[in-house]
């Protein structure tokens, strides 16, 4: 079995929203490059609020210890957001900035609006993307996907209170029994 790829950290910057203030927020990322195939998927994951990148980590590996899944695979993209993990420290200046002016530090809309920055950077211009969420950032990837968006070609959400139950997500669509 080859060994697969050590993750790259990268730092970018992204350009966006928090409430009506334009800001440039920072992005770190763990960057996973699986394969050479141009027309592989790219995986970006977000994780749930309190949480962080890394949380990934045993997932990624036990993925990638698959040849077949290495094939299909272009590249991974782990990012933590904005006001979590070591983006938090990145971020501090504005973050701090917004909570001495008395402003909420990020909305569930702040969050999509970075996450569609990132979806929009260079890196992924020509990816066939698919979103992989856990808990609450299930929500953000629906939000960021509302807008006419380029890829985006699958999304995988995660949330446990679905899984809690055989009937819970009957349940969460279609309403307690009577």
């Amino acid at each position: 079995m080859s060994q697969f790829p050590a993750p790259e950290r990268h730092v970018l910057s992204l350009h966006t929203t928090l409430g009506s203030d334009p800001v440039e927020l920072k992005c770190s990322t763990l960057y996973y490059p699986v394969s050479c195939a141009k027309d592989g998927l790219t995986l970006v994951f977000t994780h749930g609020l309190a949480s962080h990148k890394e949380q990934y980590d045993p997932t990624i590996t036990r993925l990638l210890s698959h040849a077949q899944t290495r094939a299909t695979i272009r590249d991974i993209w782990v990012l933590d957001l904005p006001n979590h993990g070591q983006t938090a420290l990145l971020n501090r200046p504005v973050l701090d900035a917004r909570k001495a002016a008395g402003k909420a530090m990020c909305t569930t809309k702040d969050f999509a609006l970075y996450l569609r920055a990132f979806l929009s950077t260079p890196s992924l211009e020509s990816s066939k993307v698919v979103g992989l969420a856990h808990s609450g950032s299930c929500t953000l990837w629906i939000f960021a996907l509302t807008s006419l968006h380029s890829h985006g070609n699958a999304y995988l959400a995660t949330e446990e209170t679905l899984h809690a139950r055989p009937d819970a997500r009957l349940h969460f669509i279609a309403g307690p029994k009577p």
